[in-house]
């Protein structure tokens, strides 16, 4: 991860690199080379409208806080959308393995093998997932998570698309995550229906969303009322 640590701040006060700003541009000229009529939308050059109606979403580092930091939890998300629907979604982890993750609403698989949420018998059993609890204690959500919390399982901030990441391929059971930009989560959207997970939106179109294993249902729709819902 060399120069890793050089960084720029944007005008929403997040953090950028170098090597954001070199992944998409490359990543939008693969796509361009072979679809030159797709529409592309990007975290860092915005909207690029095509003449039909297929969408690619390119997140080139989502995690850029983890990358800067020189943490290893951060990935690349392309997606693509077909009138506005999700069809196929690509998580790719360069560290520690170099491992990619796909899905396409109905099926996630990695190194061709299906991938699917873990099953969770009790909240005791459960890993719990989010990005930065700082912001959910300062947000309209902080009685939920704190609700969830008491109720159990290990929770870890190990989160971006690495959070996703782990709960689609088995190792935790939910991630609470909030103030989503669509390059956050619509490439991650066919790989977390293929995986089997299910979606709670707090705030549409999936701007705060809490993804967890069908086997925690009943409780979280039982807080549904906490959560502000």
């Amino acid at each position: 991860m060399a120069n890793s640590g050089e960084f720029s701040y944007k005008d929403d006060n997040t953090r950028v690199t170098d090597l954001d700003l070199e992944i998409e541009k490359r990543i939008r000229g693969l796509i361009k080379g072979k679809f030159e009529n797709h529409s592309i939308s990007g975290e860092e050059y915005g909207e690029e409208y095509g003449s039909i109606d297929y969408n690619w979403t390119i997140d080139p580092i989502d995690g850029t806080f983890s990358y800067t930091n020189y943490v290893p939890l951060f990935g690349t998300l392309i997606g693509l959308e077909y009138k506005k629907k999700p069809l196929y979604g690509a998580l790719r982890l360069p560290f520690p393995t170099n491992q990619l993750l796909v899905g396409d609403g109905k099926s996630a698989w990695m190194e061709g093998k299906q991938q699917n949420v873990s099953s969770c018998e009790t909240w005791n059993d459960a890993l719990i997932l989010t990005t930065d609890e700082q912001s959910i204690a300062k947000s309209r959500y902080r009685d939920g998570w704190e609700k969830i919390c008491s109720l159990g399982p290990s929770r870890r901030t190990w989160g971006d698309c690495y959070g996703y990441f782990l709960l689609c391929t088995g190792r935790a059971h939910l991630m609470f995550d909030i103030n989503l930009k669509s390059c956050d989560i619509l490439p991650l959207l066919p790989i977390i229906r293929g995986a089997g997970c299910k979606i709670l939106e707090l705030k549409k179109p999936y701007r705060d969303i809490i993804v967890y294993s069908p086997d925690l249902d009943k409780e979280i729709m039982s807080i549904m009322a906490i959560l502000g819902k």
